[in-house]
């Protein structure tokens, strides 16, 4: 979607699928899976999604990073996780780390963490993921609010995006899909946690310390800087019959 000028529109299936046994849905999907042909490690995953009206089902798109292909995983015999990070979207978002979702399948969403309770529908919401590889830690941002703050998360990189949606849902837009650096340097805006405290990392500023200041302010002779127009003849007579420059202008 990112760099285009649409956005990427998935609509609900009419007929609910027959549950099928992991191992036997290799072929189902309930939406578009992006490869990077390679796992990697993006540090800043972004994109926006909008929900429309929805009145026979509670969940509507789910957006998932996994650490391999969906054909790959259901054609083990036993897998631990399907999902690295994903998000579900309806009438709340809600979240969670190294679970396994089969497509249509809702049954794991009463396993994830709320993380906000109430959603808008027919609006564009921000969702920003920041992903440390170094601490295998993420936060999650939704319309620029600090909503999940450094939670763990398994696994060796990234190697496939899926979008996708549940039965009964409603039509969902995705845009502007951002997979890449973080260029925020981990900067991090001050967390108000569940008690009210106020908790940032970075450092209270305190002021210019006296070597950055430098000596006293002084008073000197003023220095005008001339210009062309204040050059100029009509402001430069001997009589001293010139225009003086913003003469009667009002106070």
């Amino acid at each position: 979607a990112m760099g285009t000028r649409g956005s990427l529109l998935i609509r609900p299936r009419s007929i609910r699928p027959a549950y099928n046994p992991l191992g036997l849905i290799s072929s189902c999907q309930s939406g578009p899976e992006f490869d990077f042909a390679s796992a990697t490690q993006p540090s800043r995953i972004s994109f926006y999604i909008r929900l429309g009206n929805s009145s026979e089902s509670d969940w509507d798109a789910s957006f998932e990073l996994r650490d391999a292909r969906w054909s790959y995983l259901t054609s083990k015999s036993t897998i631990k996780y399907t999902a690295v990070v994903g998000l579900v979207f309806g009438k709340e978002i809600r979240h969670k780390t190294n679970y396994i979702g089969a497509p249509y399948d809702d049954s794991h969403i009463g396993m994830m963490q709320t993380i906000l309770p109430v959603t808008q529908r027919k609006r564009w919401i921000k969702v920003d993921i920041r992903l440390d590889w170094t601490k295998h830690i993420h936060d999650i941002f939704i319309d620029d609010v600090y909503l999940v703050k450094e939670t763990p998360f398994f696994g060796g990189g990234i190697r496939g995006l899926s979008v996708g949606n549940f039965f009964g849902g409603s039509n969902v837009w995705f845009d502007e899909i951002y997979v890449g650096g973080d260029t925020t340097m981990g900067f991090r805006c001050p967390f108000l946690s569940a008690n009210g405290t106020l908790e940032m990392d970075r450092p209270l500023s305190k002021g210019w310390k006296s070597d950055e200041v430098g000596d006293e302010s002084k008073t000197r002779q003023m220095t005008r800087h001339e210009s062309h127009i204040s050059l100029r003849s009509i402001y430069q007579r001997e009589d001293k019959k010139y225009i003086v420059p913003f003469e009667g202008e009002e106070g």
